[in-house]
């Protein structure tokens, strides 16, 4: 999903004056959802550079919420929400847009520039273009889960004999590209589903180290299925030892 990292950045480094108070726009669902009635619904704001847009997703039975930048249409994720979290929104909000931002190669200061503002205020949705990109971005997310999830279950239920067809192979799930509008190639988040028939050990999260190619990551799966290869693509450095 295009982040609009080079726009962001263009208003981060831009000589602004600081708003005041985060607007939070929310959609009908997200109103319903915070327990928001009319009179809690400001019409003040101090500008669109500190407004988001909110909205509300169920995506494989998790709440999600998603907020989108007005003037960007930078969009950030929180995933699984709970109820506990809504209590404290607006440090939600900064948790999850901190580390999309530092995850996207913004430095400390760009992001204090961009969230300098403290405290907040609920308000209506009030454009069109940014719910229609918002809603664009909701069902393009859930299809693609959807998808994946549904592979995954057909073939858990696939028998053949000495477990099933998900047992014996792996599933990669991702992409080459954290952004194609930056073409950032770093801090990729790769799914691996199945146990290749006990090469692989599932149920956890690895994290290798900075700059490291995710071509280490095929190099090392196709080591695991047999291929006699000691590089892959002319791009890896190596294999992944926290998967060997």
């Amino acid at each position: 999903m295009d982040r609009s990292v080079p726009s962001l950045a263009r208003y981060v480094v831009s000589d602004i004056t600081k708003p005041k108070m985060l607007t939070f726009r929310c959609s009908q669902k997200a109103r319903n959802l915070l327990g928001l009635r009319d009179h809690d619904l400001s019409d003040e704001t101090d500008g669109d550079l500190a407004e988001w847009f909110v909205d509300v997703a169920t995506i494989e039975r998790h709440r999600c919420l998603l907020f989108t930048h007005k003037v960007t249409l930078y969009s950030v994720w929180a995933i699984a929400v709970r109820k506990p979290d809504l209590l404290r929104f607006e440090e939600l909000f900064r948790h999850h847009a901190i580390a999309t931002l530092t995850a996207d190669g913004f430095q400390p200061s760009e992001i204090e520039r961009l969230l300098s503002a403290h405290g907040h205020r609920f308000a209506k949705t009030n454009s069109r273009p940014v719910t229609g990109s918002m809603n664009d971005h909701v069902q393009s997310s859930r299809w693609y889960i959807e998808q994946f999830a549904y592979v995954l279950d057909k073939m858990k239920h696939i028998d053949e004999g000495q477990g099933s067809l998900l047992d014996n192979m792996i599933l990669l799930y991702g992409s080459e590209m954290k952004d194609g509008n930056g073409h950032i190639r770093e801090d990729l988040p790769i799914i691996l589903a199945g146990r290749g028939g006990g090469k692989l050990d599932t149920g956890r999260r690895v994290v290798v180290e900075p700059h490291t190619p995710l071509s280490n990551l095929h190099l090392t799966l196709a080591q695991k299925f047999g291929c006699t290869i000691d590089a892959f693509n002319n791009a890896s450095s190596g294999t992944l030892s926290p998967l060997i």
